[in-house]
């Protein structure tokens, strides 16, 4: 079930890719740390899948213009943007307003909007890491904090 919910998943939004496994990893509550086989050996489909996917997929953004080259908007503004985004998508978790279907990379970015993101992802963070062992699924989609169960 967790194998044909990841595919049915990559075709609704192909950015899944980038989570390959970790659903699996969280509802079994264990992650890939040593020893490695058992949780590797589990993982190989949905990375499996994720490879293929994206062998398909490699050059489709490019052909419908929804992905800008690293000349038309350089890769400090795209970590920049990034940073914000995910305050932004953790805000509207909260206040669901002003949602749309696609958010346009912004003109300008101020510098200001960087450095609060990143202090209120680190203070997430630190909160997350504080209540590990009584509220562990806060790391489950934390930036800053790794899978806190082990393999076992």
């Amino acid at each position: 079930m967790a194998l044909l919910s990841f595919a049915a998943g990559l075709m609704a939004k192909p950015m899944l890719v980038t989570s390959c496994g970790s659903a699996a990893a969280w509802t079994t509550g264990r992650s890939v740390v040593p020893p490695w086989g058992p949780c590797v050996k589990e993982k190989i489909p949905f990375f499996a899948l994720s490879g293929r996917f994206l062998r398909d997929h490699r050059d489709r953004p490019e052909q419908g213009g929804a992905m800008k080259t690293l000349d038309a908007i350089p890769l400090g503004s795209r970590i920049g943007n990034a940073v914000i985004a995910y305050v932004k998508y953790i805000g509207k978790m909260f206040w669901p307003a002003d949602l749309a279907m696609l958010y346009p990379f912004p003109g300008s970015i101020p510098l200001w909007q960087v450095s609060v993101s990143v202090l209120l992802l680190v203070l997430f963070s630190a909160l997350a890491i504080g209540y590990r062992r009584r509220h562990p699924y806060l790391c489950a989609g934390c930036v800053l904090v790794p899978w806190p169960p082990s393999c076992r």
